[in-house]
């Protein structure tokens, strides 16, 4: 609401529920009003990364909110957060301009923000699954969804906990060890009559889901061999504490140390004055009362 009553070459488009689901319209209104460059890019880049952290990397968490802060020369930045309902908690993934689209597929995230680290998941957008997305695509190419399913519903009659590292299985119950029991094949008709060629042309026809491509997944390392990624791709988390608490209290020690370490660093680096004063400053408001 304030960039729309100034004038910078900065604007913001999405939000939660329809505001999200309204990002195409949002972003074509600005480029009426600004004659913005290749509008199209921008709206294909939301509707990618949306199917990617939906389809490609399978957590449990479900897109409720997606935001895209972009410029005139698109420059841009999207974020989106998920939501798990049975546990109660939410993550952010983060993108942006620096990773090109054809890399939106392997390993596109700037960052993720969570609170814990999910090790039951299907996890695409990993390069360990590199191979097996190719072959997700051959066997759309060759038209063999039903036959290879088919194969696997055959020999398998229960859970996939044996194929799984022990050290990745949780407690409870997840519905990635379980085949998916109901492919809407009018769906997969359409996928094969649209002979995508790769993995962004799959994730754009419409009607692509989770249990789709969990089938395409589960065929192409149980049938094929194939490795899948089956844990988080997570560089970082929270490291003294977190939001409210969770996922554990804040140890105000550990924490003043790590910011009198990195003051001490500031002080003996080879940096300008202003700068220098400047991050201390902020360092500062960073401090425990």
């Amino acid at each position: 609401e304030v960039l729309k009553d100034l004038d910078y070459d900065l604007y913001i488009v999405g939000g939660k529920g329809r505001r999200a689901i309204t990002i195409p319209q949002q972003i074509k209104m600005i480029y009426e009003k600004t004659g913005i460059d290749d509008v199209n890019k921008l709206i294909s880049i939301s509707r990618i990364a949306a199917k990617t952290d939906t389809v490609l990397l399978q957590d449990g968490y479900e897109i409720y909110h997606q935001a895209i802060i972009f410029n005139d020369r698109l420059r841009w930045s999207l974020i989106q957060q998920g939501m798990n309902i049975d546990i109660k908690y939410a993550r952010r993934y983060h993108w942006n301009f620096r990773k090109p689209i054809t890399e939106f597929i392997n390993e596109p995230h700037i960052g993720i923000a969570v609170d814990r680290i999910e090790n039951n998941i299907i996890n695409l957008t990993d390069r360990k699954s590199l191979e097996a997305k190719k072959t997700m695509i051959d066997i759309i190419q060759d038209r063999r969804l039903h036959r290879d399913i088919q194969r696997l519903y055959e020999k398998i009659k229960f859970g996939l906990y044996r194929w799984i590292p022990s050290e990745t299985r949780g407690i409870n119950k997840i519905d990635i060890l379980i085949l998916p029991k109901k492919i809407n094949w009018n769906v997969v008709r359409k996928i094969y009559e649209n002979k995508p060629r790769n993995i962004p042309e799959f994730l754009n026809i419409k009607g692509v889901n989770r249990s789709i491509v969990r089938g395409l997944a589960l065929i192409s390392t149980l049938i094929y061999g194939n490795e899948i990624e089956w844990k988080d791709t997570i560089k970082y988390t929270f490291t003294v504490g977190g939001k409210d608490s969770v996922p554990y209290k804040i140890n105000r020690k550990e924490y003043d140390k790590i910011i009198d370490y990195i003051r001490d660093a500031v002080e003996s680096a080879e940096l300008g004055r202003v700068e220098k004063k400047n991050i201390l400053r902020r360092l500062s408001k960073m401090k425990l009362i």
